[in-house]
């Protein structure tokens, strides 16, 4: 398995000091897709020494939060063979995410997704990370039907038939690569999942795999609006 993780990160340098060491260890490349303008998250991707795509394309066509159009050049840039996660800045994988994945056989034309525990404040984190133990997390909720409903023609954001966006992980031979541009985050989620069948869309088993949602769920779908963890708290652990 070469796996290939993508973090779009836009004004997320604070969550994204926790998340990426995971995303690390668990790839065999990591991409962050920023904005030029975010210093935070670049001076972050050189102190780990990751790929940085800063493009303006987040802003394309007077949108809100173009997440397409950030992410197109780096979904384009992956080798056909590729595993690729999208993967937002604020999910922290297991420590052992790579074994996890490679243990569970996964089918090549198939969408993945993955339950998630909810962290929302610094103290859950700070408990958390005393402790080491995510079943002290409560599971996060989940917007996903097994058969979609119909939706109107260029509204996707309409059909929850999706798993959410902040975990995708597909092979990159599997499915086109180039989306469609959204006004919102949530938008092109739902966009990429409706790329593949509702038998082909599947989340991984929540007793081997989850991962941890740091912040507020549904907050920032058109740009971050939820306060900055305090510097104290992100390099505690």
């Amino acid at each position: 398995m070469h796996l290939t993780t993508i973090i779009p990160c836009l004004d997320y340098a604070d969550l994204l000091r926790i998340s990426l060491p995971s995303a690390v260890a668990a790839s065999d490349r990591v991409v962050v897709v920023t904005s030029p303008r975010d210093r935070a998250t670049r001076r972050l991707c050189d102190e780990y020494g990751v790929t940085c795509l800063a493009t303006d394309r987040w802003r394309r066509g007077g949108a809100v939060l173009n997440k397409a159009g950030a992410l197109d050049d780096a979904i384009e840039a992956a080798d056909s063979t590729d595993w690729l996660l999208l993967l937002d800045a604020d999910i922290v994988l297991p420590a052992d995410a790579r074994s996890r994945l490679e243990s569970l056989h996964l089918d090549r034309m198939t969408l993945y997704g993955a339950y998630r525990r909810m962290c929302r404040t610094p103290s859950e984190w700070r408990a958390y990370a005393e402790h080491g133990n995510a079943e002290l997390l409560p599971l996060g909720p989940l917007l996903w039907v097994r058969k979609p409903q119909r939706r109107p023609a260029g509204s996707p954001m309409l059909n929850p038939a999706a798993l959410q966006g902040y975990f995708q992980l597909w092979n990159a031979g599997g499915r086109p690569r180039r989306l469609s541009d959204y006004p919102t985050a949530a938008q092109y989620d739902v966009e990429l999942a409706l790329r593949w069948p509702d038998h082909l869309r599947r989340m991984l088993p929540p007793e081997r795999f989850t991962v941890i949602h740091l912040g507020e769920n549904r907050a920032n779908w058109q740009g971050r609006v939820t306060e900055t963890w305090r510097e104290e708290i992100r390099n505690a652990f």
